[in-house]
C-alpha cells in the first residue's frame, strides 16, 4: 500500500491512511541503523551536557 501526498497545502486532506501504519514503512534496516546512530549521539550529548554551566541554553537550542 502506498501513501498519497496531498500537493495542495491550502485544501483539507481527508484521505489520511488508517492507523496503525503498515510496519514495512517504519520497520526497515535503514531506520534501525539510524536509530542506533541517534542513540549514540544522544548518549554523547548527555555526557557533554554535564559540563555546560547553563543547561537551559542547550535545551532551548534543540528547537532551533
Amino acid at each position: 500500500m502506498t501513501y498519497r501526498i496531498n500537493p495542495d497545502r491550502a485544501a483539507p486532506w481527508n484521505g489520511l491512511p488508517e492507523l496503525p501504519i503498515a510496519p514495512e514503512y517504519y520497520q526497515t534496516v535503514e531506520i534501525y541503523e539510524q536509530l542506533g546512530n541517534a542513540k549514540a549521539a544522544i548518549g554523547r550529548l548527555q555526557g557533554r551536557s554535564i559540563v555546560i554551566p547553563n543547561q537551559g541554553i542547550l535545551i532551548n537550542s534543540i528547537s532551533l
